[in-house]
């Protein structure tokens, strides 16, 4: 039986793509996850954060290098996730659409014997970045959308920027990006893993879904593991109307305290499961959780297909 090289691919496009996976390399060595990381920008750009000294990912490629050089492992893994921003369709997006449509397309006619899936995850600009580049981001997300599996998408303006200078804004933006990032990571890996998955338990719930777009909500750190969990619920970055509490199925995923015992993660996953379901509504449900760095603390990220609960 063959199985991949590795599990995922990480694959940045673009600055923001690098400065999110630049943010997750300086918490987490990426040589103790089961990821392989990536970063492909213009040669400029690559030359740029060189010089600087900041760049922390092992694999960078041009994208002037990348219309004629074959990456092959990019191939053999059970997902890729793609990392970048769309704001103006311009490097990042791009590369993601051209890029995307290439391993989803080789992902479909794979005669490899595990099931393998595209997912991007992108933002939205902020709205002080201009009317423009919104419509822009919009026009490409809909591109992005027909290129990959699944699409995570997360709005900055969800974000509350207001109150913090440009700079401030774009850190805190990367530090939720990354945030996201390690809650389909981690809970993958040996050494972080509590509750077994795998790249297909991730991915399951969505494609119980009819659509593409997957929704995520982010919940404050908490002492609590059910206000953990409801406070997720309660922020889902992206798409006005969505009720989380409602939708058909779910991956949940837990960052907790080392001296939290599993009696406490069971009692929030049967108070999810207790109010959430019932005789008329079943959803789809995968928890997965690992270990962060503050002792005493739940903090949940939950992923929903975004079709299956709009307009309720």
């Amino acid at each position: 039986m063959a199985f991949p090289e590795r599990w995922l691919n990480i694959v940045g496009l673009g600055r923001m793509g690098r400065e999110v996976l630049n943010e997750f390399c300086s918490e987490i060595n990426p040589r103790e996850t089961e990821a392989e990381f990536f970063y492909f920008d213009k040669h400029s750009e690559i030359e740029e954060v060189r010089k600087k000294g900041t760049l922390r990912i092992n694999n960078v490629f041009s994208l002037e290098e990348l219309e004629k050089t074959e990456i092959p492992q990019l191939k053999n893994a059970v997902g890729t996730i793609f990392v970048a921003g769309l704001g103006g369709f311009k490097t990042g997006a791009s590369a993601l659409v051209n890029f995307g449509r290439e391993i989803t397309t080789c992902y479909k006619n794979s005669s490899k014997i595990y099931a393998q899936n595209s997912l991007a995850l992108v933002s939205l600009p902020f709205d002080f970045e201009g009317k423009r580049m919104r419509e822009k981001a919009l026009e490409a997300l809909e591109e992005v959308k027909k290129a990959v599996d699944f699409t995570i998408i997360v709005d900055y303006n969800k974000i509350p920027w207001q109150e913090l200078t440009v700079r401030k804004a774009f850190e805190r933006a990367n530090r939720l990006m990354s945030g996201i990032l390690k809650s389909i990571i981690l809970p993958l890996t040996p050494g972080w893993q509590m509750i077994c998955v795998d790249w297909v338990d991730f991915v399951v719930p969505f494609e119980c879904s009819t659509g593409r777009s997957v929704c995520v909500g982010v919940g404050e750190p908490k002492e609590d593991g059910i206000e953990a969990l409801e406070s997720a619920l309660d922020n889902p970055l992206y798409g006005a109307g969505i009720d989380m509490r409602k939708v058909g199925a779910y991956f949940l995923s837990c960052a907790l305290g080392e001296n939290i015992p599993f009696s406490e993660m069971e009692r929030v996953i049967n108070y999810f499961m207790e109010k959430y379901t019932s005789e008329e509504r079943e959803p789809f449900i995968i928890f997965a959780a690992y270990l962060n760095n503050e002792p005493n603390t739940f903090e949940w990220t939950v992923f929903v297909p975004v079709d299956t609960c709009l307009g309720i």
